[in-house]
């Protein structure tokens, strides 16, 4: 299996992801599945829950 080197502006560092771009796509797919199915699950009256940014409820830092 091939790396895939993902080069981040100076002064940040190369890094190696030991996938291919499509297994990277694909795991970052099923995450955002997950995200969402865990996010639509929530009550409603989670999404007015106080987070650790105390001027942020979970509905505003998920839609920022």
């Amino acid at each position: 299996m091939a790396g895939f080197r993902q080069q981040y502006e100076p002064p940040g560092v190369a890094i190696v992801v030991p996938a291919s771009p499509g297994e990277i796509a694909d795991a970052w797919t099923a995450h955002r599945d997950r995200l969402r199915t865990w996010l639509g699950e929530r009550p409603a009256a989670a999404w007015r829950q106080p987070t650790r940014c105390t001027d942020w409820s979970v509905s505003q830092l998920v839609g920022h």
